[in-house]
């Protein structure tokens, strides 16, 4: 297998491609959206996909564990209920750590395998085995999109020699 794109995004800063995600995800969600999109668009110079039906794309992302925004953290329930109406109505959505996997699919029109791991040790050989064998024969390209304290790395890789 090799790599056919890449992307590094530092997290926060505007979206150049007005992805949904920016509108009511996380910084550190959108981020692995917005890198997976960088990623996205440099592997397509490589390996071009004309049809938009039957994209055997997989997306696996690496992310760390979700948390409770500090609003509910250690809260009470009445404390929380009575809070609840400060908070944009989506909020929960940021803390679904496969939502920015599932959200970088939709935007590159995956129809293959997508999976989210969390960070743990090994977690890069996990994900690098799980590559191989989705391009063994579920998908043709494969995009990787990892939270990395604070920025989000993203690369695509496809079948054939490095």
């Amino acid at each position: 297998m090799r790599r056919v794109g890449s992307g590094i995004w530092p997290g926060g800063g505007e979206d150049p491609w007005d992805s949904k995600a920016s509108r009511w995800m996380g910084e550190r969600g959108a981020a692995l959206v917005r890198a997976g999109l960088l990623a996205w668009r440099q592997g397509q110079k490589e390996f071009p996909l004309k049809k938009t039906e039957g994209r055997r794309i997989g997306v696996i992302g690496v992310v760390k564990p979700p948390s409770w925004p500090d609003w509910v953290r250690d809260r009470s329930p009445g404390t929380i209920a009575r809070s609840w109406k400060e908070h944009p109505p989506l909020w929960l959505l940021g803390c679904l750590p496969n939502l920015p996997v599932a959200q970088l699919a939709i935007e590159v029109g995956a129809q293959g395998p997508v999976e989210t791991i969390q960070t743990k040790l090994g977690f890069r050989i996990e994900a690098m085995d799980r590559i191989r064998v989705w391009l063994a024969d579920r998908a043709d390209l494969v995009l990787w999109v990892e939270d990395a304290d604070g920025r989000a790395l993203a690369s695509v890789w496809q079948k054939g020699e490095a």
